[in-house]
């Protein structure tokens, strides 16, 4: 008797009945930044088929999983056996299901409620265990992360090469900077920009160095959160070294860093965090509430880009623009597009940018022109993929992308 081709694996029942939720609507259409440049013609995925174009579409992933479900479990399939699904469709579907930066617009703008990003989250998961995922160049996440610590194939020593020798980490205290790979090795003036700040504010703060291991965003990003146990372990290992310093609130910059200690790290503990976690921009924002000694004037126009996984996916929108309106000389402008609504940089944390370079650097574009169309001199945003993402596809420079904490650090004359 033919089994069904496809699993509820990794699908709660919740999950499930949202398959049948999705009223086809299109309202996701008109947001989605995938199908956005697709359908716009300024990114060809290989293989396009024009007439199939809102395949790529929340909408329609829903619709085609749905059917796959059906032919396995519904009702023709339970007086008669499933229909064998060609293998070779199932793989064009996870294939298209990997296009997609999991940035959250999607469940934002769904009129029905659905949870679209557990949905492309528990789905990854199970076409991974069955074989079909992720993309082909993604896959060397579970390969370098477990032998390096880290998704650049660098050095663990070299996780504090950016430290000046002037800062003073401290072996223990109540404030841990939990510094994350693409920082440490991809944008270190993030980090002298935190540590300054830190500094000068007075604040004792601890770091794990050579101890700090990823926090595994990718690997989680493309379904591989259980493989081989490599998030878990990570996890653990950073808390327990956390603990050990007697730390009682940890900072990160990375957003990617932040929601996966706020989501996944008490999964993987299994009871309650023993600290607090904070994004830098609330913590930045807090600090400026008081005196600052400000240093050099910027007098620019300037506008925020909301990093995902703060903004969707952590609700933080007002700590970061507080901070940028505080400094001195900005004027603020926002982009159409802002807050929840905002547009995706098309990194995908760095997933979607491993995975399809050319749908990354595409959405990144775009998102530039948003800044260009308020006139903004500035892109301020809080995240180091959204920085190198945005920097890297700047075109002609006419706008200058930065870090918030840089900028802040410049401010008050501390780089």
């Amino acid at each position: 008797m033919q089994k069904a081709c496809v699993t509820t694996d990794g699908l709660n029942a919740t999950q499930l009945m949202e398959f049948d939720a999705c009223t086809r609507c299109g309202e996701c259409l008109k947001w989605c930044p995938v199908y956005d440049v697709i359908s716009r013609g300024i990114f060809i995925p290989d293989g396009f088929n024009s007439s199939k174009e809102t395949e790529y579409t929340p909408r329609d992933k829903i619709h085609e999983w749905k059917q796959f479900m059906n032919t396995g479990y519904g009702l023709r399939a339970r007086l008669f056996s499933p229909k064998k699904i060609p293998e070779s469709v199932i793989q064009e579907f996870s294939d298209r299901l990997y296009h997609c930066a999991a940035c959250g617009i999607c469940g934002t703008v769904c009129p029905a409620g659905i949870n679209l990003t557990g949905l492309w989250d528990s789905l990854r998961t199970n076409l991974v265990n069955r074989g079909n995922g992720p993309l082909r160049s993604q896959k060397f996440f579970t390969e370098v992360v477990p032998k390096y610590g880290n998704p650049y194939k660098a050095e663990q020593k070299d996780r504090l090469s950016w430290l000046p020798d002037d800062i003073n980490v401290s072996e223990s205290a109540e404030i841990a900077y939990f510094v994350g790979c693409t920082v440490a090795y991809k944008a270190p003036m993030h980090a002298v920009s935190v540590v300054r700040i830190l500094q000068e504010f007075n604040i004792p703060f601890t770091m794990l160095g050579e101890d700090e291991l990823c926090c595994c965003a990718d690997l989680i990003s493309i379904g591989q959160r259980d493989t081989e146990n490599i998030a878990r372990d990570f996890a653990r290992k950073n808390i327990e070294a956390l603990k050990e310093k007697g730390v009682k609130k940890v900072l990160f910059s990375c957003p990617g860093c932040y929601h996966v200690s706020m989501t996944e790290w008490p999964r993987y503990y299994g009871e309650e965090l023993p600290f607090e976690c904070v994004h830098i921009s609330q913590f930045i924002s807090e600090l400026l509430d008081g005196e600052a000694e400000w240093k050099n004037q910027i007098d620019k126009i300037a506008t925020y880009h909301d990093p995902c996984h703060l903004g969707r996916y952590m609700g933080i929108y007002e700590e970061p623009r507080s901070a940028i309106k505080r400094l001195p000389g900005i004027k603020f402008v926002e982009m159409e597009r802002n807050r929840e609504f905002q547009r995706c940089c098309g990194a995908g944390g760095n997933a979607l940018k491993e995975g399809v370079s050319d749908l990354t650097r595409t959405i990144a574009k775009v998102r530039i022109g948003d800044a260009k169309d308020v006139d903004a001199d500035i892109l301020v945003t809080s995240c180091p993929c959204c920085f190198l993402t945005l920097s890297d596809n700047n075109g002609n420079g006419h706008i200058s992308v930065e870090d918030l904490t840089t900028l802040c650090a410049r401010s008050l004359g501390l780089i």
